[in-house]
């Protein structure tokens, strides 16, 4: 009998701290779920709280974690197992949806954009330095935003990895997309708020998904400004 090297592979996972084989992934799989999915980040406990899983922590599906340099760079050429894709949580069109899911959304999501279609535009307007896009979520339950990589493009944690390259190696950056979710209360605040309150809560948010993936903010102090000013202007109200 013949073993490939995948078949030896073991990953921890959001069901169980135990290592786990592809193999006994894929029959723990959900009968709808359509992909393999894996998450990479550097230590166990800050994937297990990542924004990133809720939509599937609500499925019930299992989350690979990958949390050695070279684990993600292994994703890059095994693409498949055993007919099921090898998914990032952190990439755009996760597809965790069934076919009636589906339907039921696009309703859902028409409404959505007939309230918040002007506030997305302002919100990319103003972030159309640091971000490709602004779209609706279909990961995001209770955080409000959360940044993902387009199709084919290389992950932030693959960006952080490669920046941490010597001989003067720099990572080629990319902006990425800006997934939001409309039900979170603070974007009905957005809403009603003025210009320059949509503008600096933009700024925030942007940071905040950034410090939610693991990474650093461009500008701590202004960050830090911000969130005092909105605090001080939420006790005046």
């Amino acid at each position: 009998m013949r073993i490939l090297i995948q078949d030896l592979l073991l990953f921890k996972s959001n069901f169980s701290p135990e290592l786990t084989s592809l193999d006994e992934y894929v029959a723990r799989m959900k009968p709808e779920q359509k992909d393999i999915y894996f998450m990479a980040g550097d230590r166990i406990d800050s994937l297990e709280h990542s924004p990133y899983l809720e939509k599937l922590k609500e499925k019930k599906y299992e989350v690979l974690f990958l949390v050695d340099a070279v684990d993600e760079w292994l994703t890059q050429s095994l693409k498949q197992f055993k007919q099921k894709n090898l998914m990032s949580v952190t990439q755009e069109n996760l597809n965790l949806d069934t076919e009636d899911e589906k339907k039921q959304k696009e309703i859902i999501k028409k409404a959505q954009f007939e309230r918040f279609g002007s506030l997305i535009e302002k919100i990319k307007a103003n972030l159309s330095q640091d971000v490709k896009d602004v779209v609706i979520s279909d990961r995001l339950t209770e955080t409000p935003v959360c940044l993902v990589s387009a199709e084919n493009e290389m992950s932030a944690n693959m960006q952080k990895i490669l920046s941490k390259m010597g001989d003067g190696y720099n990572a080629p950056e990319s902006k990425r997309i800006l997934e939001i979710n409309p039900q979170h209360l603070i974007f009905e605040a957005m809403v009603n708020a003025n210009e320059d309150q949509v503008k600096n809560w933009s700024e925030i948010l942007f940071n905040q998904a950034l410090l939610a993936e693991g990474n650093s903010i461009p500008n701590p102090v202004r960050y830090t400004q911000l969130i005092a000013d909105l605090m001080i202007q939420s006790n005046k109200q």
